[in-house]
């Protein structure tokens, strides 16, 4: 006895931000501050008209009330991961889908017939539960025989959505669902069901089948199947993407001619980025890293790094004599940015400091786990400090941890970390 479970992340990214900085919820949201298009919105921000991809310029000056703010992409990995191990936790298998889909399976052979609908609410009413008091974030889930029916679920009644869709409700769900609001249903794979009279969910799954035969293709095939509870789109991993060929890491800021800040901005993503390799346990080889000034010119710097790395004190030394040489103080900067490539997967014999790399090793891997734990930035680079807006906070931080019990019951506690001061 088994049932497929679809798990949407509600609003992903907005959430992440307000659960980073409780001062927000409640806020009209817009994520993609350095990309000048709107990313993501809360659902407070969708209810003021706000679409994605609306320019930011306009997003200000009809909406003066929307919070904007950069994306933070590591973050959003970090709070990714989280959520797709507890789904882990309580499921036998777990297909990631997108950085805030996936799927998961229940089943369990012991349970009675009779029970078997409590056991399924009982497994999704605690995976939100957790994930709600750990991350802060809400999720919407859906359940049924395929990954289509299940995915049809999750849609409906967000945010904080649950339903479990079964032979005894399927029906009244799909007439109300047009055609083309199917996952895999196309443009072109709607027009060609409507011009055959197929304009709901229901009247797909109810077609004809020699029709659909003479007028489908193989993948509009195994929708028709998936809607009819034969599972047809493969379940595995296949949707989680390789290791990138590079990463990058930019953002924006109001334009300033003060040196040791935009040198902060640059260190800040210069740290990101190595902290996104050594997630993926990948060394970089090449550096390109730049500064832009508010008419839109750039001072590049592109380098072969002395070793294959994923440090950044590392790339740092690499790259301060060109930052101190082409920074001009009558010129005032509004983004910086870097981007590492030609990935390898360890070091080579010529470039290994046994002694030296293990220490790197470890300390990189205890910040790594603090920053997982209490949040990204609480432990970062000195030199980093000034993006990081970490001076600019009261004396000391508080964090709420929540600890949660196998019984479902949780207790709260709270760790102080203090600032000591700036350090260059």
């Amino acid at each position: 006895m088994k049932i497929i479970l679809h798990l949407d992340a509600d609003a992903f990214f907005a959430s992440v931000e307000s659960s980073k900085n409780p001062k927000l919820r409640g806020l009209p949201i817009i994520t993609g501050f350095e990309r000048g298009i709107a990313t993501s919105m809360s659902y407070e921000a969708k209810a003021l008209g706000i679409n994605r991809a609306d320019p930011i310029f306009k997003i200000k000056k009809e909406f003066p009330q929307a919070q904007i703010v950069a994306g933070d992409y590591e973050s959003y990995a970090i709070y990714s991961e989280r959520m797709f191990d507890i789904v882990a936790q309580h499921t036998d298998s777990v297909d990631v889908y997108s950085i805030d889909e996936c799927f998961a399976i229940i089943k369990n052979k012991d349970i009675d017939n009779l029970m078997w609908d409590k056991y399924v609410l009982d497994t999704i009413s605690k995976i939100q539960k957790q994930i709600e008091t750990e991350l802060n974030i809400s999720v919407s889930i859906g359940t049924g025989d395929t990954k289509l029916i299940a995915k049809i679920g999750s849609k409906l009644n967000k945010p904080h959505g649950l339903t479990i869709i079964n032979d005894g409700n399927i029906n009244g769900i799909l007439y109300g669902l047009n055609v083309e609001k199917l996952w895999g249903v196309g443009p072109s794979s709607a027009k060609l069901l409507q011009i055959n009279s197929i304009y709901t969910a229901l009247e797909f799954k109810n077609i004809d089948q020699q029709l659909l035969l003479q007028i489908a293709n193989k993948p509009l095939i195994e929708l028709w199947h998936e809607i009819n509870g034969r599972s047809k789109i493969p379940y595995g991993e296949s949707h989680i993407k390789a290791n990138p060929k590079s990463v990058s890491r930019t953002h924006s800021f109001v334009a300033t001619n003060d040196s040791s800040y935009i040198y902060s901005e640059l260190v800040n993503n210069i740290d990101n980025a190595c902290y996104h390799l050594r997630r993926h346990n990948l060394y970089a080889k090449y550096c390109s890293v730049f500064i832009k000034d508010r008419v839109g010119n750039y001072t590049t710097c592109n380098l072969e790094l002395p070793v294959a790395t994923r440090f950044p004190h590392i790339i740092l030394s690499a790259i301060n004599n060109w930052y101190d040489n082409s920074f001009d103080k009558n010129c005032k900067y509004k983004s910086t940015g870097v981007t590492l490539n030609n990935f390898s997967d360890s070091q080579t014999l010529f470039e290994l400091d046994d002694g030296k790399d293990n220490k790197l090793n470890d300390l990189y891997k205890a910040l790594d786990k603090v920053n997982r734990i209490y949040g990204k930035g609480k432990v970062h680079l000195a030199s980093s400090d000034q993006a990081s807006k970490k001076s600019k906070d009261s004396y000391a931080q508080v964090h709420k941890i929540i600890q949660l019990h196998a019984d479902g019951d949780y207790k709260l506690r709270y760790t102080y970390l203090p600032y000591l001061g700036e350090t260059k």
